[in-house]
């Protein structure tokens, strides 16, 4: 049940939560994208075999795994209300 306490972003607009969710993709990928092309140089320096294959498998499953963390941390982090210092010091 939603009490409209205006948490997180319960009272913003669809084009304020999109603008967001856009934020935030970018920078997780602007923190990705240098590993996903780090496992993908590793993976080009080898010889194609099932190892380098299974070894590059890995790493794709660790970056997934780091996108993951990443995206559930940002989206926390944007849920969490902007207070109002002032408020919260002379309350």
């Amino acid at each position: 049940m939603v009490y409209g306490t205006g948490f997180g972003l319960a009272n913003a607009t669809a084009a304020i939560r999109k603008r967001i969710a856009v934020r935030i993709i970018d920078q997780v990928w602007a923190t990705l994208r240098p590993m996903c092309v780090d496992a993908f140089l590793v993976f080009l320096e080898k010889p194609v075999s099932g190892v380098a294959f299974l070894a590059f498998e890995r790493a794709l499953f660790g970056l997934v795994r780091e996108l993951a963390c990443l995206l559930v941390e940002a989206l926390i982090n944007a849920l969490e209300p902007v207070w109002n210092r002032a408020s919260i010091t002379q309350g």
